[in-house]
């Protein structure tokens, strides 16, 4: 539980960061959107504010003051602003806290796949080489002649 809030809390940080460069840089580029980005500094602090709080608990090993819903509700917050900025698209997974575990156990999932995928896939193989091994050696070392189905399949 300390880890899943210390990984949350580190991807929120490089969240925020994403969204502090994006903005500042709209906000330098004397765009039309100023207006616009206002609130959504004033949102940015707010949510600053809070995640460096939260951080202070945890370096200070107070993981259990780190309130679950709180670190949900910011883990949402920052997710939304991601989408208004463009910077994340509606169907992507917002990958901080609980979905970095989420998405470590889709990853273990597709690569136990693939494991399974070659494993039999060389059985397969083993089993080829083995029916070619058998027939060459009764063509060869017993005379017998292959018939042609035999051969196609050699």
């Amino acid at each position: 539980m300390k880890l899943q809030k210390e990984l949350g809390l580190k991807a929120a940080l490089l969240e925020l960061e994403r969204i502090y460069v994006v903005v500042e840089a709209e906000l330098r580029s004397k765009s039309t959107l100023t207006d616009q980005l206002l609130p959504m500094v004033e949102r940015y602090g707010a949510l600053e504010g809070s995640v460096r709080g939260m951080v202070a608990l945890v370096r200070s090993e107070r993981h259990e003051s780190v309130d679950d819903e709180q670190l949900d509700a910011v883990e949402k917050d920052i997710g939304e602003m991601l989408l208004q900025l463009g910077l994340q698209g509606q169907d992507d997974e917002y990958l901080a806290g609980r979905g970095a575990l989420e998405t470590a156990q889709v990853s273990m999932s597709k690569v136990l796949q693939g494991v399974a995928f070659y494993t039999r896939g060389l059985q397969l193989m083993g089993q080829d080489v083995q029916l070619f091994g058998s027939m060459l050696a009764r063509a060869t070392l017993q005379g017998y002649t292959l018939r042609p189905q035999e051969t196609k399949i050699l």
